[in-house]
């Protein structure tokens, strides 16, 4: 068989598989989260790859893999770490976020990168590429538009995940997509369990916030400095490091509230009443 035709056709099956996988990782978050799909899935790749890796040795008749001498050993490694971080980070923004659209238009989204290299490329690399690629391109943004623009020129609104620093501005930002009808879904995060942003995460408003009890603050910093002023050392559970010194610290664990479990965290630790709240 034709040497092309068999590589063009390899390609066409990956190309699949690929376009394939954005199904199994929709679906799949309705069973498990998405970190434990990510971890599965790259693990299932890894050992995949395995017997590949020892057929192609033996194929080229190494028995054994040769040792890298120790620079190249330690560059590699070094590349190899950069490298995993960004596709484990990439990955899992995927993955979180392919639960509040659709698997189509994650996969094409995701495809834009075609577009995105040779664009990069001409600005970092001044690089140059034929009309061909430019013809791919284009055809790469026309989709985007069809996909993500609307009959009245308007960016579609309807997927939206917000990384709020606080809960007054997770609600702020709440109020203003309340008003928006474009705004069919969104995941706004928050911090500190304010009184508003619990009945608002009660109510749907607020996907979740970040619990650090005041009580046990209080209780370990006046232990802490009670120490000192006696003399003794706090007791301390971890350290950070100031590239100068390790600072000892002690840790005091937060809790992440959501819908699901914000009476269990918030109501019956007795942090709030209930009565102060409706819907619960």
């Amino acid at each position: 068989m034709n040497k092309k035709l068999v590589y063009t056709l390899l390609l066409f099956l990956t190309a699949m598989i690929w376009g394939a996988a954005f199904v199994a990782q929709s679906v799949s978050m309705e069973l498990v989260e998405p970190f434990t799909f990510s971890a599965v899935r790259f693990a299932m790749g890894a050992l995949a790859l395995l017997p590949v890796i020892r057929v192609m040795d033996l194929k080229h008749g190494r028995g054994k893999r040769a040792l890298l001498p120790l620079r190249q050993d330690r560059e590699l490694r070094r590349s190899g770490l950069v490298c995993g971080v960004i596709i484990c980070a990439a990955s899992n923004f995927q993955q979180f976020g392919i639960q509040f659209t659709t698997a189509g238009k994650c996969g094409f989204i995701t495809t834009l990168y075609v577009a995105l290299v040779p664009v990069l490329s001409v600005l970092l690399l001044k690089r140059r590429y034929g009309p061909s690629t430019w013809l791919g391109v284009g055809m790469a943004v026309v989709g985007m538009y069809f996909l993500c623009i609307t009959e009245s020129f308007a960016v579609t609104k309807g997927d939206v995940l917000v990384l709020a620093p606080n809960d007054g501005t997770s609600r702020s930002i709440a109020d203003v997509f309340a008003a928006d009808k474009d705004v069919t879904s969104y995941v706004i995060t928050g911090q500190d369990s304010e009184k508003a942003s619990v009945q608002y995460i009660i109510d749907g408003k607020q996907s979740m916030t970040v619990f650090k009890d005041t009580r046990t603050l209080a209780a370990d910093s006046v232990a802490m400095a009670m120490s000192i002023l006696k003399g003794e050392t706090p007791v301390t559970d971890t350290t950070y490091n100031t590239e100068k010194i390790d600072v000892p610290a002690k840790e005091t664990s937060i809790v992440v509230v959501t819908k699901d479990n914000v009476k269990e965290a918030l109501i019956d630790s007795g942090y709030y009443d209930a009565a102060e709240f409706t819907g619960l």
